[in-house]
């Protein structure tokens, strides 16, 4: 698991009620789940070309819940170049080395504002 990763669910799991769970055999499978009432909001960190393996695997561990739910799939790219191809999970595009955040979906915008304080707070740390 990667640092972003890393501090990315430690943040959702200490300061809004997500759990993680591992949602395939491969060691780097993990999604960060918040049940609501209405179903789970569910988020996964892929690299660009896992992207959709990623999606489809948490989307069948997902089913196996038998609640609705929405995936947000954080997508590390390796440049700004952002692919725009259809597919059916909200994405959130981000520079895997420089951390900006490129482009992502509006229903996206809450785990975005969680992501940018992530950020935020690395440099704050950076710059100590």
């Amino acid at each position: 698991m990667s640092k972003f990763q890393k501090d990315f669910f430690y943040k959702l799991i200490n300061s809004y009620g997500f759990v993680v769970e591992q949602y395939s055999e491969t060691e780097e499978d993990f999604l960060a789940l918040k049940y609501i009432e209405d179903g789970i909001y569910s988020v996964i960190i892929s690299k660009e070309k896992d992207q959709k393996i990623n999606a489809t695997k948490a989307e069948e561990y997902l089913n196996t819940k038998n609640k609705k739910f929405a995936i947000h799939n954080v997508i590390l790219l390796e440049d700004d170049m952002v692919n725009e191809e259809p597919v059916n999970f909200n994405r959130i595009f981000i520079n895997g080395h420089s951390g900006k955040i490129l482009k992502y979906d509006m229903l996206s915008e809450p785990i975005v504002k969680i992501i940018a304080n992530i950020l935020v707070d690395e440099k704050k740390k950076n710059q100590q």
